[in-house]
């Protein structure tokens, strides 16, 4: 038995040490793996293409193409510089006397002092680092020195960002270059000179390839004045309705209309019930397991959110060789485990329920006033807010607000996961969306099982079987991954976007997830405690099977050998196989069989966290992208730093999630309830728990 205890503890490590990369479109912006610096053709000073002296550079500076204040602007900068290194340099002769060598070196002093700035902007402009090997490709010079210039009003400037294309040393002229090494270069320039004049000067100087992007000012339009002002008009309603419940001591069944509504937006009583540990059912580990399951995600999700934003992007692919490492990067299939467990709660809560159509309606009504409220709150936000909160040289979320601006309705609407992956605003609203379009079929299937059981079940099962072909087809014919996983070459970026719009967003490619767990429900009948040594074995082949399914890519992932006959199993069967997996752990705890693993499982304060675990998955992308694009560094990266950061970020997005519950999901929610109770009362053949609406 020692030795049982001893595999369960290591299968809940294998579990618990399996982060992820499901960040969709992470996928499409990994960098490329770092070369050597000498393939490349690095700047020198001989391969620009400029006048000999500074002097002569501020001359050129009067006669270029641009407008009037850019002239001026670049004019300023090469003749201050022109100024100071005269100034710098001029001697004062002595023998002219001492009052005219006075007046010299006052003149030269005062020179220099007022062109002092111009050696400051100079140090500002990126320069090339360490670790250029290693993949750290930010030269972002100094982001505070010309905000710093642009207040004391010595210069007018603007933090703009170049991407050099740098091509590779063997690059002959006249043939495509397809890997480029692309490197930020961070400059301040003249503020009154467009990203378009920026370009012509700097191409008309530079060997290179580039494209400019600055910092803008930051408006904020009418739409965001107008979600600001909602906002704050909505917590003054929270906080008047707070007030209201708690003066009010009469019972609520006594109250009036005023009351009851003031107590439904009450930040006391929803913070009350948010926080609850209070369980209504026996299943108690499910969720225990979801809990950690939204952990693990997040927390690979850090390794794919930084990696844009590392100085030493090697440290990412040199992990990929290590196995002990492999189980941080083959992922796929924990995202069809919350999918199934949540099927499986689903039923194990609603089978007995879903005795009428209109209960069914109910049912839809009820997870869409749960999910919804919260979630538009968070496309809202991303759309108007975002991008306005933060400053500096990574920080560039424009081409975000392009995509929440077009595509934000579908986010809304559930089903952003129909549409190219391009096309989405809310990265994690996709499994929202599968959540969705799944329990739109689940009810039905539940309700229809009542009466015809053994046809639902064949249905499922096919239904299982048609996916699983569907998913082989394509991976097999395309030579598409088999998962979403970090090779030592990265995977072409077509390979992976037709893979994640084709395979990995598609409901009829992750409905073997659902629909596991929906037949999975069927055998909790029994709660009495199953031989030892079948569970004994069960756990033994669960914990082998486990291991093969994380373990089996580590030659594709290293090699990228896999035999496409190989992957295209891979693909089909080993998320079925995981649900499986962790559905049948859920039934052994369910059957006391789960010992201490179990037992932590059922530990009570996962019952609040557990409500919160989708807010917590899409509020994580935001959180995430803050923290990395905010800082005004690149980042090194270590295993333990990016650790840290993880907790911080799960720990933020709980607190996050938990505020958006109090004051936004459950307010509404109670209103909604308050105006509709006469209508959801009459022919409910019998009430849903809060377990049926909360979990």
């Amino acid at each position: 038995m020692a030795a049982m205890r001893y595999l369960r503890l290591v299968f809940l490590v294998l579990l618990s040490a399996l982060p992820n990369r499901c960040c969709l479109l992470c996928q499409l912006r990994l960098p490329p793996r770092p070369r050597p610096i000498d393939h490349f053709q690095l700047p020198s000073a001989e391969r620009i293409a400029s006048p000999e002296s500074i002097a002569e550079l501020c001359h050129e500076a009067r006669r270029l193409h641009v407008s009037d204040k850019c002239r001026q602007g670049v004019a300023k900068i090469l003749c201050s510089l022109a100024d100071l290194i005269a100034a710098k340099s001029s001697e004062c002769i002595a023998s002219d006397g001492e009052e005219r060598c006075a007046e010299c070196s006052r003149r030269n002093a005062q020179i220099a002092n007022e062109n002092f700035w111009a050696l400051i902007w100079l140090d500002s402009l990126g320069k090339m680092p360490s670790a250029i090997s290693e993949g750290n490709h930010h030269w972002l010079g100094e982001y505070e020195q010309c905000v710093q210039l642009k207040k004391s009003g010595s210069f007018d400037g603007r933090y703009c960002l170049l991407k050099l294309e740098v091509p590779d040393s063997d690059f002959d002229a006249g043939c495509p270059q397809t890997d480029p090494l692309e490197i930020d270069l961070g400059i301040c320039a003249p503020e009154h000179c467009s990203e378009e004049e920026l370009n012509a000067i700097l191409t008309s100087v530079s060997p290179y390839n580039l494209t400019t992007r600055c910092e803008s000012q930051r408006k904020w339009p009418l739409t965001s004045q107008i979600f600001m002002s909602v906002i704050v008009v909505w917590i003054t309603i929270l906080l008047a309705g707070t007030a209201v419940d708690v003066s009010e001591t009469k019972d609520l069944r006594q109250s009036d209309s005023f009351t009851r509504i003031g107590r439904c937006v009450s930040l006391r009583l929803n913070g009350h019930e948010a926080l609850r540990t209070k369980r209504t059912h026996v299943y108690h580990s499910i969720q225990g397991l979801q809990v950690i399951l939204i952990a693990i995600i997040v927390t690979a999700n850090c390794y794919s959110y930084m990696m844009p934003y590392i100085e030493n992007v090697l440290f990412s692919y040199d992990a990929v060789r290590l196995w002990l490492m492999h189980p941080l990067n083959n992922f796929s299939m924990h995202i069809d485990a919350v999918i199934a467990i949540n099927a499986l709660f689903t039923s194990l809560l609603l089978r007995k329920t879903l005795i009428t159509t209109l209960d069914v309606k109910k049912l839809y009504f009820k997870r869409l006033l749960r999910v919804l409220p919260a979630f538009a709150f968070i496309v809202i936000f991303m759309t108007l807010m975002f991008e306005r909160l933060s400053f500096g040289p990574m920080w560039n979320h424009g081409e975000l607000v392009e995509r929440c601006e077009s595509s934000w309705w579908k986010n809304i609407l559930f089903i952003s996961n129909l549409f190219d992956v391009n096309e989405t605003c809310v990265d994690g609203g996709y499994l929202l969306a599968l959540e969705a379009q799944f329990l739109v079929i689940l009810a039905p299937l539940l309700h229809i099982s009542l009466r015809y059981q053994k046809p639902v079940i064949v249905a499922a099962i096919v239904g299982i079987c048609a996916s699983i072909a569907y998913v082989f087809y394509m991976v097999y014919t395309n030579s598409l991954p088999p998962s979403l996983v970090l090779t030592v070459e990265p995977i072409p970026t077509e390979s992976m976007k037709l893979y994640l719009d084709a395979v990995y967003t598609k409901p009829w490619s992750r409905a073997p997830a659902f629909l596991i767990g929906f037949l999975f429900s069927l055998l909790f009948t029994k709660t009495d405690k199953l031989d030892e040594i079948i569970a004994t074995a069960t756990w033994l082949l669960l914990i082998a099977s486990s291991f093969f399914i994380v373990f089996a890519l580590y030659p594709y992932c290293t090699q990228m050998n896999e035999s496409p006959l190989f992957s295209a199993f891979y693909a089909a069967l080993h998320r079925p196989a995981w649900c499986l997996i962790v559905c049948m752990i859920i039934y052994l705890c369910y059957r006391k069989n789960g010992r201490e693993f179990g037992a932590f499982l059922e530990w009570r304060l996962f019952t609040p966290l557990s409500r919160l675990i989708y807010l917590v998955f899409v509020i994580s992308e935001p959180v995430s992208l803050f923290l990395f694009s905010s800082l005004h560094r690149p980042l090194y990266a270590t295993h333990w730093s990016t650790l840290y950061i993880a907790l911080g970020t799960i720990v933020l997005s709980y607190i996050v999630a938990l505020a958006l519950d109090v004051f936004i999901s459950r307010p509404i929610r109670n209103l909604f309830i308050f105006v509709l109770e006469p209508y959801l009362q009459p022919n409910q053949t019998k009430p849903y728990s809060d377990d049926v609406v909360e979990e």
